[in-house]
């Protein structure tokens, strides 16, 4: 199945990925902008293994891999997600914002590629995902992802409980105690 074939019928999109599969990893980090009061959007960044940085067609060099869970559609009745998984140059892996959270997870072993990580994803359907009827769910759907990898033997259970803590405590930081809210745990998609 070509990329056009797999974005029609998965709804992942890989862009300019292919060209860097065989790249070796070494982090994925999760992160997302801190917006206090705000609804956080949630992405992972796979770091390339440092002094291996690969330079593009384009003569950019690259960092590393952008996974991005998002809706499909800013209409609010259409909770498809679409998976974007994109190569990204030096300095663009993360917001260049001065408030980002970012919570980095080391690869066990260097031997985690990108066309590992995006057979992983099609293995287990993972590309297809529905928010919550609230439009929300790409937490979930990050912190399902990294479960995998641990499941996979790629990162340390005890770096994903770690993650989780400091996720938790900053959304629940975020969010006034008399709003009703409920920061946490993360709302919750469906897989089909």
């Amino acid at each position: 199945m070509n990329d056009e074939e797999l974005q029609v019928t998965t709804g992942l999109v890989l862009g300019n990925t292919r060209d860097f599969e065989d790249q070796v990893l070494s982090k994925a980090t999760i992160w997302a902008r801190e917006e206090p009061d705000a609804i956080r959007h949630w992405l992972i960044g796979l770091s390339f293994v440092s002094g291996r940085l690969p330079t593009g067609d384009d003569g950019r060099i690259y960092e590393g891999i952008s996974i991005n869970m998002r809706r499909l559609s800013t209409e609010f009745e259409d909770l498809l997600g679409s998976l974007d998984i994109q190569a990204r140059t030096k300095g663009t892996l993360f917001s260049q914002q001065s408030r980002t959270f970012q919570c980095p997870l080391a690869f066990k072993k260097k031997t985690v590629r990108v066309k590992d990580i995006i057979n992983l994803i099609v293995a287990h359907r993972k590309q297809c995902y529905m928010f919550n009827p609230a439009g929300s769910g790409c937490l979930f759907w990050q912190l399902d992802l990294l479960k995998l990898f641990v499941e996979q033997g790629w990162i340390e259970e005890r770096e994903l409980v770690t993650a989780r803590k400091r996720i938790k405590g900053l959304a629940e930081a975020a969010v006034p105690s008399r709003s009703g809210i409920v920061p946490w745990p993360p709302t919750e998609g469906t897989f089909y």
